[in-house]
């Protein structure tokens, strides 16, 4: 059963630029190391999407998408 469950990495950082980035950066890196998927949650109190920053090929998320994430017992989350 466990193999059939997918982990995620998810950075929630909702400090400022500098925060976020730091938790981003860890994240990828943790996620290369464990063979999880990096995800983004990234709250709009910048004014802007991470995606209007920076050309990449995160998966962003939205809040509804990281509740629902949230509520199955198999998700690693860091913040």
């Amino acid at each position: 059963m466990q193999d059939k469950i997918k982990k995620y990495l998810i950075s929630t950082n909702a400090g400022g630029l500098g925060n976020r980035l730091k938790c981003l950066i860890s994240i990828l890196r943790i996620s290369k190391n464990l063979n999880k998927k990096p995800l983004l949650y990234w709250p709009g109190n910048l004014g802007c999407k991470f995606s209007e920053l920076f050309k990449n090929k995160i998966p962003e998320i939205r809040k509804e998408e990281l509740n629902k994430i949230n509520k199955k017992n198999f998700l690693i989350l860091l913040n």
